[in-house]
């Protein structure tokens, strides 16, 4: 799970846990100390689907975990690493070590603690990700927004279209085919015998007919045709409702992507950085590295990226 990391290290200060890693660091700021919390998601699957992001392609799996050398001061909350660096601020990376599938982005939550002595702008345009010397792309809180906006606007486009033609099919009137047969039969006898000409002749006979008929009616039922819309109205409306319940979600839940804010001395902030992860490593793990630069000074935080 990921960790609320904000919401810990502010109960760790103020408790002044003797065990942690994250307490020197702050011990001398706790009368000072305070948090811009942030409503972090559970995990990270969760974080990629919400934020419309989680692609999965293949069945392979890959996990975050502390990188080799630093095993020695990381520290443990609730089971999730966060690997510390101090330097003028101090800088801390936690991730959750449960394995996910590869090919789908990843999410690390960065947080700085600002112990210099003027405040500091801090956000994603601090921080830089890369893995074999190459950058790997970020993802803003904007350009996740613009994700989650465009995909529920294609599928209420997709849904309006179903629902036209539904509409139209629940518009047509019922088609019935009728079949019958008619018969007739006459029979006609006479005799002519004219009086005048030069032969005179004379005519009898019968007539006999036979027939058959079908046809093709069409019928409308008003009550059914409106009954058949109202349906499909309904229908419409639940899944756009359900559309635009699932954007909103998503939306409020990047309120756990890191922005830029202003930091006094005393207090820190974080958040998560998502990124679209190197290919999924061999049987040696690769290391990613998370580089913060703030205006006083510079970070490098190794995270290891296995199977």
């Amino acid at each position: 799970m990921i960790t609320q990391i904000l919401h810990i290290i502010e109960t760790v200060i103020n408790r002044i846990h003797p065990q942690s890693a994250i307490q020197p660091y702050f011990a001398k700021q706790e009368e000072f100390f305070f948090v811009h919390k942030k409503s972090f998601l559970r995990n990270q699957k969760f974080i990629a689907l919400a934020a419309g992001t989680l692609i999965l392609q293949g069945c392979s799996s890959v996990k975050f975990d502390v990188a080799e050398g630093d095993t020695n001061k990381a520290t443990y909350v609730q089971g999730n690493p966060v690997v510390p660096s101090k330097n003028k601020t101090a800088a801390f990376v936690s991730f959750s070590p449960e394995a996910f599938p590869a090919n789908q982005r990843g999410c690390l939550n960065v947080t700085l603690a600002n112990t210099s002595k003027t405040p500091l702008n801090f956000g994603p345009e601090n921080i830089s990700v890369s893995c074999d010397g190459k950058q790997l792309k970020t993802f803003s809180y904007e350009a996740l927004k613009r994700e989650i906006q465009q995909r529920a606007a294609a599928a209420a486009i997709a849904m309006g279209m179903a629902a036209g033609m539904n509409a139209a099919a629940a518009s047509m009137p019922s088609t019935t085919t009728t079949y019958g047969t008619s018969y007739g039969y006459g029979n006609f006898s006479g005799t002519a015998n004219p009086t005048y000409g030069y032969n005179p002749w004379r005519y009898s006979g019968n007539y006999n007919s036979f027939g058959s008929y079908s046809a093709t009616s069409t019928t409308y039922n008003p009550a059914a045709a409106v009954s058949a819309q109202a349906a499909v109205n309904a229908n419409s409306l639940q899944q756009m409702n359900m559309i635009t319940a699932n954007r909103n979600a998503s939306v409020a839940n990047l309120e756990s992507m890191l922005r830029t804010t202003t930091i006094p001395p005393g207090a820190a902030y974080g958040g998560n950085i998502v990124f679209k992860l190197p290919p999924a490593p061999g049987k040696s793990p690769k290391e990613i590295l998370i580089t913060i630069q703030t205006p006083v000074d510079a970070h490098q935080i190794k995270v290891a990226y296995r199977r």
